[in-house]
């Protein structure tokens, strides 16, 4: 059996270590999605892992809430050119690029995992898939995007 190694209670460090440090804004943001989406991989696989395990609670990421912080940060950055980051209740940031996020019960999956073992697998899959993309498009805007457009004024 696999065991949870993941505890909701606690924040877990997100690794913010892709090449070096961010040389802009945008950079930073891209970074922080890839991050993102790389721990929230782990928790998605986690789960799926531990679908046997009696008691099992599912947990994940609070992707909304992380989208929520980008979205403000992304309106800082083109009213004021800067890229600020606000904590919230399981998301905190901390220096040179580095956050942490706590992962929160899944209480929708935890009921679907009770009711059905394959749609509650089949569900996960699909934010695997969604997840992925998200870390793929980020990846991808983070490598084609023209050195000009990183300078910050």
């Amino acid at each position: 059996m696999f065991k949870d190694e993941t505890k909701s209670s606690q924040m877990r460090q997100v690794d913010c270590s892709i090449g070096d440090l961010p040389r802009n804004n945008i950079e930073q943001l891209l970074l922080s999605i890839i991050s993102f989406t790389k721990t929230r991989q782990k928790i998605l696989t986690q789960n799926i892992r531990n679908v046997d395990c009696d008691g099992y609670c599912p947990v994940d990421l609070p992707a909304q809430e992380f989208a929520e912080i980008l979205a403000s940060a992304l309106n800082e950055h083109v009213s004021r050119n800067r890229l600020v980051f606000c904590d919230s209740d399981n998301v905190r940031f901390g220096q040179k690029g580095s956050f942490y996020t706590k992962p929160v019960a899944d209480g929708q999956a935890k009921s679907l995992l009770s009711k059905d073992k394959e749609k509650y697998i089949r569900t996960q899959a699909e934010k695997l898939v969604e997840n992925s993309l998200n870390q793929k498009l980020a990846m991808m805007l983070l490598n084609n995007k023209p050195q000009e457009a990183f300078v910050s004024e």
